[in-house]
C-alpha cells in the first residue's frame, strides 16, 4: 500500500508490493501498519520476535465497559492487558482446557447436534405447512442457532426455556452493542449482567446435586475462587460472568458470517454446490441424518469451509499486535510501541500463493493445498490467527460450521431468493 492513501483503501489493498509501508528500512511507530505477506517473512526471524509482539487489546474482562453499574464497569474499566496479563493466561488457559479441548468437545457435542436437529426440523415442517419453498433470511437463522448452541454450551441443563436463555439475549439485542450507541449499550449490559447473574445464582443452587454439571459456568465456578486468591483484586463472581460473557460474544458471530457465506458463495458455484451434494448423497445417503462422526468421509464438506474462509474471512484484519521492545523482521527495523496488523484478506488472496485467488474452488484443498490448514501452521491461511494468541475456539467452530453445512445441504434443496450484502442472504428451501 502507498503511503498517501486514506486508511481505509491501505488496509484493504495493503502490501501489493513485496513490503510493508515503511520509511526507509524503518517502520514508523505513529501509523498501524498492515502486514499483507507476512507468509514471506522469514519463520526464524519471527520466531525470535514474537516475544516482542504482544496483543494490545483491552482486557477481555472488560468487554462490557460501558455497562453502566455491572460488575464488569466497577471492576475492570480502564484496565490495560498489559498489567493483567497473568489473570487473562490463567483464564485462557481454563477456557482451552475446560471448554475448547479436544476431550470436552467430545462431551459436548450432543449439545450443538440437538440444536442443528431442531433447526432443520423447523425448517422441514414450515416448508410442509406452506406447501411450498420457504423463504429463510440465512444470518439470522444462523446466527440463532449459534447463540443457542454458545447458550447451552455456557450455561448447560439450568435453560430450560427459550425465554431463560438465548432467546431473551436475542430480544436484548446481544450483537447490537457492536454498534457502539451508548445508551441500549449501556441498557444491554445491565440485561446481559442481570441474565448471567441469574444463571450463576442458579448453578450455586445446585451445586450440590449429585449430577455433574459439564456447562462451562460451572466449570468455571469450581475454579474462579482459586483465581480470585491468586488475584485478590477481581472477585469469584465477576470472574465467571465476565468470562462466560467473553465466550459466548467471541463465538456468537464469527461462526454466523462464514456460514452465510459459505451458502452464497455456494449458490453463485452451481457446479460447487451439486458436488457438495453428491458427496452428501453418497457417503449418508437419504435414508438418514448426517452425524458428527460422518464430517471425516466428507473432505468436499470440509474444503468449502476453508475455502470459504480464505476467500472471505469473517476479520479480514487480525486484532492488532504492539511492539513490546525494538525488534527486526525480515529486515525491517520495528521500533517498540509499533501498532501492527496482519492483513489476512489480503494473504488469502495472494495470488503467487493461491492459483485464481479470487475464484471459489474449494478443490484446491483436496489438492495443490491439500497440506494446508487453518491451524495456524500455515502463514498463507490464517483465518483464527496464529500463535499463542491464536482463537482458541478453532476446533469447536469448525466441527459446528461442517456439521451445520452438511446438515443444511444434506436435508434441502436451496435456490437465490435475494440478494442483499449488508443484511445477509436470504434464500427459498425446500426438502429433499
Amino acid at each position: 500500500m502507498a503511503c498517501n492513501w486514506p486508511p481505509a483503501f491501505a488496509f484493504r489493498a495493503g502490501a501489493t508490493s513485496h513490503h510493508p509501508v515503511r520509511h526507509g528500512r524503518q517502520i514508523r511507530s505513529d501509523f498501524p501498519y498492515s502486514f499483507g505477506r507476512a507468509h514471506r517473512a522469514d519463520r526464524e526471524q519471527l520466531g525470535n520476535s514474537k516475544r516482542m509482539l504482544h496483543h494490545q487489546r483491552y482486557d477481555l474482562l472488560r468487554s462490557a465497559q460501558n455497562c453502566g453499574d455491572s460488575t464488569y464497569e466497577l471492576r475492570f474499566r480502564h484496565v490495560r492487558t498489559r498489567e493483567i496479563r497473568p489473570v487473562l493466561a490463567e483464564l485462557r488457559k481454563i477456557s482451552v482446557q475446560k471448554l475448547l479441548s479436544s476431550s470436552k468437545i467430545e462431551t459436548l457435542g450432543h449439545l450443538y447436534v440437538a440444536e442443528i436437529r431442531a433447526l432443520m426440523r423447523s425448517l422441514y415442517n414450515s416448508c410442509v405447512d406452506r406447501k411450498a419453498p420457504t423463504p429463510l433470511e440465512m444470518r439470522k437463522s444462523f446466527g440463532d442457532l449459534n447463540l443457542k448452541v454458545m447458550v447451552r454450551v455456557v450455561a448447560g441443563n439450568i435453560i430450560g426455556s427459550e425465554d431463560e436463555g438465548s432467546g431473551r439475549l436475542m430480544r436484548n439485542g446481544w450483537l447490537d452493542w457492536l454498534g457502539g450507541i451508548s445508551r441500549p449499550f449501556r441498557k444491554t449490559g445491565k440485561d446481559i449482567d442481570s441474565l448471567l447473574q441469574g444463571w450463576l445464582e442458579q448453578h450455586k443452587k445446585h451445586r450440590t446435586t449429585s449430577d455433574r454439571d459439564e456447562s462451562f459456568m460451572a466449570e468455571m465456578m469450581r475454579v474462579a475462587d482459586e483465581i480470585a486468591g491468586k488475584f485478590p483484586e477481581y472477585d469469584a463472581d465477576t470472574i465467571t460472568k465476565a468470562t462466560c460473557q467473553t465466550m459466548m460474544l467471541g463465538g456468537s458471530d464469527t461462526t454466523t458470517v462464514t456460514l452465510t457465506w459459505a451458502l452464497c458463495l455456494l449458490l453463485n458455484n452451481q457446479d460447487t454446490l451439486r458436488r457438495a451434494q453428491e458427496e452428501l448423497d453418497k457417503h449418508i445417503g437419504k435414508e438418514r441424518l448426517v452425524k458428527e462422526s460422518d464430517i471425516e468421509n466428507l473432505p468436499y464438506i470440509q474444503a468449502i469451509i476453508k475455502e470459504t474462509l480464505r476467500i472471505q474471512p469473517s476479520a479480514p484484519l487480525l486484532p492488532p499486535r504492539e511492539s513490546v521492545n525494538d525488534c527486526t523482521v525480515a529486515g525491517y527495523y520495528i521500533p517498540a510501541g509499533t501498532r501492527l496488523m496482519v492483513n489476512i484478506w489480503k494473504l488469502h488472496r495472494d495470488p503467487q500463493v493461491w492459483d485464481d485467488p479470487l475464484e471459489f474452488r474449494p478443490e484446491r484443498f483436496l489438492a495443490k493445498h491439500k497440506e494446508v490448514d487453518v491451524q495456524g501452521k500455515n502463514f498463507e491461511l490464517l483465518p483464527f490467527g496464529g500463535g499463542r494468541r491464536i482463537c482458541p475456539g478453532i476446533s469447536f467452530g469448525l466441527r459446528f460450521m461442517e456439521l451445520t453445512l452438511a446438515s443444511f445441504l444434506h436435508g434441502f434443496e436451496i435456490e437465490k431468493f435475494q440478494m442483499r450484502r449488508s443484511i445477509g442472504q436470504a434464500l427459498l428451501v425446500r426438502p429433499i
